[in-house]
């Protein structure tokens, strides 16, 4: 349309952008991709297809220029790899497919905590730093205070680091700071457990941390990880159900809330095939039978 300039909007909250219509004469020669506006109008049914809305703007301000031509590394209308993406930490959220998944996780996130509560379970933050490496759930980190390492070892002249005199400097770092010797948690299941006998029903939502020398796409060295304990079990059946209903209402409710999220994950992320395998998933998520994996 002559005379009228367009520009989307993103806050970021969803996946559609608001459309800003503007007098050309009134526009602001320095909006540019990835600046900051603020703007006001009058919000009126949209014009084109697939905008429901769009904004009548009366005053645009830029709160926050961006060089789109020199150094900011995306462009408008333009699809960037996550390996590429990956390398701008603190900008990677500007991109549709990283903020899908973080809006895709945040619900996840928010559905795990909606089935315990609504369950009667109580919400425990278990603690990062732990002595306990969980009956050997895993590879550990061992924590050490950067400023103490190395310097309990100046007692030490050079021809008495021994073997005996380096387990003994290990030992004195480990135990620098804590006491004992001290590790990032791998899970939280040993404090459930003790938690459970006082307070019946209790979950956790917290990192945890393997230490295990691989760089495959199956080892992480962070991830957050969901563990709950619950008393007066009668059976393992029990404990089944409950993960198996965790997994249907939260993919289902996901699936029902953030179809536009999952859309745009499955067209422009997704493998080829995934697509089919997630409406399947989706048709059959309250099928009655449920495979268990064998361990």
């Amino acid at each position: 349309m002559k005379g009228t300039t367009f520009i989307d909007l993103d806050d970021g909250s969803g996946s559609e952008k608001l459309q800003i219509v503007l007098n050309t004469e009134r526009a602001n020669k320095d909006v540019s991709c990835g600046c900051c506006l603020e703007a006001s109008g009058l919000l009126e049914l949209g014009q084109g297809q697939g905008r429901p809305v769009e904004l009548k703007a009366e005053e645009v301000n830029i709160i926050g220029i961006c060089d789109s031509q020199g150094s900011y590394p995306f462009k408008p209308r333009k699809r960037y790899s996550t390996d590429y993406t990956r390398q701008f930490l603190h900008l990677r959220q500007r991109t549709n497919s990283f903020s899908a998944l973080l809006r895709l996780r945040n619900a996840a996130t928010r559905e795990m905590h909606d089935f315990y509560q609504k369950l009667g379970f109580i919400q425990v933050h278990t603690p990062i730093l732990t002595t306990n490496d969980c009956e050997g759930a895993g590879d550990v980190f061992h924590v050490l205070p950067a400023k103490q390492q190395g310097h309990q070892h100046l007692h030490e002249s050079e021809h008495e680091q021994s073997k005996e005199a380096e387990e003994r400097n290990r030992q004195v770092d480990e135990e620098a700071f804590f006491g004992k010797s001290t590790y990032l948690t791998v899970s939280g299941q040993l404090h459930l457990e003790a938690l459970a006998s006082g307070m019946a029903r209790v979950y956790t939502f917290n990192p945890a941390f393997r230490a295990e020398n691989s760089q495959g796409r199956r080892h992480l060295a962070e991830f957050y990880m969901l563990d709950a304990e619950f008393a007066f079990v009668s059976s393992l059946d029990d404990v089944m159900q409950n993960v198996e209903d965790l997994v249907k209402t939260t993919t289902r409710n996901l699936l029902e809330k953030n179809q536009e999220d999952f859309d745009f994950y499955m067209k422009r992320i997704a493998s080829k095939g995934h697509e089919v395998s997630l409406c399947v998933a989706y048709k059959n998520i309250w099928n009655p039978v449920f495979t268990y994996p064998l361990h």
